[in-house]
């Protein structure tokens, strides 16, 4: 099952007022847990193509977390995230249900 992520907190995420202008999809909560990881290590954006709702590849600029940043996880179509990624006290990814 795909699940879709929005990104929160961070130096430089910003998606406006409705969550699902700014959707990722990923494969398993795993694939979304290590862009997390990934990205707070990269200190700075990069180009590279994510799949949008439709699983077409969109290429764009993902900039980089900070130890702030957040992952809320929904099951397509739905409105309520059941899950939060957050990086944890000594770098790794922690998971939190809602």
């Amino acid at each position: 099952m795909r699940i879709q992520a929005v990104w929160r907190g961070g130096h430089s995420y910003s998606h406006g007022y409705d969550y699902r202008d700014g959707l990722e999809s990923f494969a398993s909560i795993k694939e979304a847990g290590y862009e997390l990881w990934r990205r707070s290590r990269m200190g700075y954006g990069e180009f590279q193509y994510v799949n949008a709702e439709d699983e077409r590849p969109v290429r764009y600029d993902t900039p980089a977390v900070d130890e702030t940043a957040s992952m809320d996880l929904y099951v397509p179509g739905s409105d309520e995230p059941f899950r939060r990624l957050t990086l944890g006290p000594r770098g790794g990814v922690r998971s939190e249900n809602y």
